[in-house]
């Protein structure tokens, strides 16, 4: 209010001033008119930024890949003749893993992602068959061997700092043609160095689909997956750095 009056104020004294001639009723009307359009500009720009404000939503964007990172899986089974964990030898595949992050664009779109959950699925190539969908793993989670509570591992916060968060993908023993999907179900279903048979990969190519949802995000990343076998490191390569081709063969997901 005060803005818009310091802003007509000038403009009518200056009409005043420029057309000494016109009576005071039409100064008048020129300062209403002023007054009335710098306010209705006013009243405009607040309601744009309060429907800003109330229509905010995470910004979740890709980061970086990790296709091969060395890690250790050790060996664990619980014995009910002593109550405890007896562990065994330790292994050394190769995670994949996929950075993500929420980064806002404005000031205004700086909103968490709270309970951020992600969702997996594998394709055979670049077609329509579905091999499997598994939930994601955070991978800075405490793991559910490790006394993690699925609520807790599954769905995260991200805050708006554009701070990288990781979801792993799979793993792959560097001497062996398999990749296998890994998540949270994995270390419960007691198989040697977290080989999952229900989610194995064998060598070729694959289509992979990380979808990540949670209160105003509905955001799918799509992949492609090479598992060259057995002495070969996996590559997962986002589809937007793919030849057209294989852009052609995914535009119609989402």
């Amino acid at each position: 209010m005060l803005s818009a009056l310091n802003t007509a104020g000038p403009l009518i004294l200056d009409a005043s001033a420029l057309f000494p001639n016109w009576n005071w009723q039409i100064h008048a009307l020129i300062g209403f008119i002023v007054f009335a359009s710098i306010m209705t500009w006013m009243v405009i720009e607040n309601r744009i930024e309060l429907w800003h404000i109330n229509n905010a939503k995470p910004n979740i964007v890709l980061k970086s890949i990790d296709e091969n990172l060395q890690g250790n899986v050790i060996t664990r089974e619980f014995s009910s003749v002593i109550s405890q964990t007896l562990y065994g030898e330790t292994e050394h595949p190769n995670f994949t893993r996929i950075w993500i992050a929420n980064e806002p664009m404005k000031a205004v779109q700086e909103v968490e992602a709270c309970n951020i959950y992600g969702e997996i699925t594998f394709y055979r190539d670049t077609g329509k068959n579905v091999l499997f969908t598994m939930g994601g793993r955070w991978a800075e989670t405490k793991e559910i061997a490790d006394g993690g509570q699925p609520i807790e591992i599954d769905q995260i916060v991200l805050p708006p700092n554009g701070r990288p968060f990781c979801m792993d993908i799979g793993l792959k023993y560097g001497d062996e043609d398999e990749f296998y999907g890994y998540n949270n179900e994995t270390p419960r279903k007691n198989t040697k160095g977290f080989r999952d048979h229900d989610r194995k990969l064998d060598s070729g190519n694959y289509t992979v689909k990380l979808r990540l949802r949670c209160k105003g995000v509905d955001r799918s990343f799509w992949f492609q997956l090479k598992n060259g076998g057995a002495g070969q490191n996996v590559s997962l390569i986002p589809i937007d750095q793919l030849p057209s081709l294989c852009k052609e063969d995914c535009s119609h997901r989402r």
